[in-house]
């Protein structure tokens, strides 16, 4: 079955250590046209803040994305619902990470320690160089190439920023989640929500069935469609 619903996250400041040398899994880099695009960014990424390049990946200890991100996203979203994604055909997860700018969820990545709101090139902020040297055309290539009719999107401002002008791109239906009342506790709510759409428990409009939603409180939502705020 074709993956029709793709879920965009963010990778987390805070990561697990430890892992395992040469830790086999699928990647994303070898799944889109721009391989070499892809893995040149990452080169630059990895030389300018001093982390391991692309060809010393296999060198160091690695663990699967899911496990190394260890934030409020990560910690929200159940070991039932890993379990689950990795039965689930028409759906696929990837996180938009700093230094790799696209991965699978159970891709295996080593520790680093970089962020999108880093500067990198004149001060510019490393969100800002991601976008303008092409990851919104790699995400736009890999949505459209993969066929998905729906994009989930819950990545917050720096992640957002990075792989704009995507949103605009793609051929599917893009959802954006928003969390505009909940600041800094906004990622325990996002991992929530991802948590429940990987087990298929969909949070819908109960008066239009809409799927564009913000969650405005701990408890509570408003359809981004017809305006209806309502409790789940």
């Amino acid at each position: 079955m074709k993956k029709q619903e793709l879920i965009l996250i963010p990778c987390s400041g805070s990561k697990l250590e430890g892992g395992i040398e040469n830790l086999q899994g699928r990647k994303l880099i070898e799944d889109i046209y721009q391989t070499d695009r892809l893995d040149d960014l990452r080169k630059e990424v990895a030389n300018f803040f001093g982390a391991p390049t692309p060809e010393e990946f296999h060198k160091k200890p690695s663990l699967e994305a899911y496990k190394r991100y260890s934030g409020n996203i990560y910690g929200k979203i159940s070991n039932e619902a890993w379990s689950e994604a990795k039965t689930r055909d028409d759906l696929e997860i990837v996180i938009v990470s700093a230094l790799y700018g696209m991965i699978y969820w159970d891709e295996p990545i080593i520790k680093y320690d970089v962020a999108m709101d880093n500067s990198i090139r004149r001060g510019r902020r490393l969100n800002t160089w991601w976008r303008n040297n092409g990851l919104p055309e790699i995400l736009s290539s890999y949505v459209d190439k993969n066929g998905f009719e729906l994009v989930r999107s819950f990545l917050s401002g720096h992640y957002q920023k990075a792989i704009l002008p995507a949103v605009d791109e793609v051929q599917a239906e893009w959802l954006r989640y928003e969390y505009p009342a909940l600041g800094s506790g906004s990622n325990y709510y996002r991992g929530s929500d991802i948590n429940d759409i990987i087990l298929n428990r969909h949070i819908e409009c109960p008066g239009c069935e809409s799927r564009k939603t913000k969650r405005i409180t701990r408890e509570s939502y408003k359809c981004s469609d017809c305006g209806q705020k309502y409790r789940v």
